[in-house]
C-alpha cells in the first residue's frame, strides 16, 4: 500500500521534538494544539495507507462515525 514521505516526515519531526522535550521535562504534557497536531499526523498516515492521496485537516472526520465505516 502507499505511504505518505510528508506524513512520515512529520512523525519523524515530531517524535524528534518529543524525544528533546523529554529530555528536558519528565513531566511534559501535551497542550490542545499539540495534541490536535498529532490526531492530524497519525490520521493522515492511517488515511494515506488506504490509498487516499487527499490530506485531511480538519481533526473532527476523524471522530465521525462514517469515518469509521
Amino acid at each position: 500500500m502507499p505511504h505518505s514521505d510528508d506524513g512520515a516526515k512529520k512523525r519523524r519531526d515530531f517524535d524528534d521534538d518529543m524525544d528533546n522535550q523529554d529530555m528536558q521535562d519528565d513531566d511534559y504534557e501535551l497542550d490542545q494544539e499539540q495534541i490536535i497536531q498529532t490526531i492530524l499526523i497519525l490520521g493522515n498516515e492511517i488515511w494515506n495507507n488506504f490509498g487516499q492521496t487527499q490530506q485531511l485537516d480538519d481533526v473532527r472526520i476523524f471522530f465521525q462515525h462514517t469515518f469509521y465505516i
